[in-house]
């Protein structure tokens, strides 16, 4: 196991969200996979806008 500093908490770009969602890193891969982790907060009333990610 290989233990990596925490990525700071961002507030993610409106084109994607409504309201005040927030995004903490967790993993992002190197070489073949394209895997990527994430922890994400909605705060009351917040929502994901409709949209799709370019590799599924």
């Amino acid at each position: 196991m290989e233990l990596l500093p925490v990525r700071p908490t961002v507030k993610t770009p409106a084109q994607a969200f409504t309201g005040d969602v927030y995004m903490t890193p967790i993993y992002s891969s190197t070489g073949p996979s394209r895997m990527t982790v994430a922890l994400v907060r909605f705060t009351p009333g917040a929502r994901t806008n409709w949209h799709s990610h370019a590799v599924g």
